[in-house]
């Protein structure tokens, strides 16, 4: 799997999954590929929803 397939399955392009992540390009590919020691798909997906939901949280935005 790629990395650009992967993110589409979130339905954001490989730039804003790195930007919502913090991960970059290619610790995103080493990661989606096995290559990165302990971590794995599931942790990239974990974080990108966690980060995902706070920045979509109507509680986190200035002015509520």
């Amino acid at each position: 799997m790629t990395t650009k397939e992967f993110a589409r399955q979130f339905g954001v392009s490989v730039s804003e999954m790195c930007e919502i992540t913090g991960y970059t390009r290619q610790g995103l590919y080493l990661i989606i590929n096995g290559k990165a020691g302990n971590s794995n798909k599931k942790k990239i997906a974990y974080n990108f929803l966690i980060c995902r939901r706070l920045n979509d949280c109507s509680c986190t935005r200035s002015g509520t």
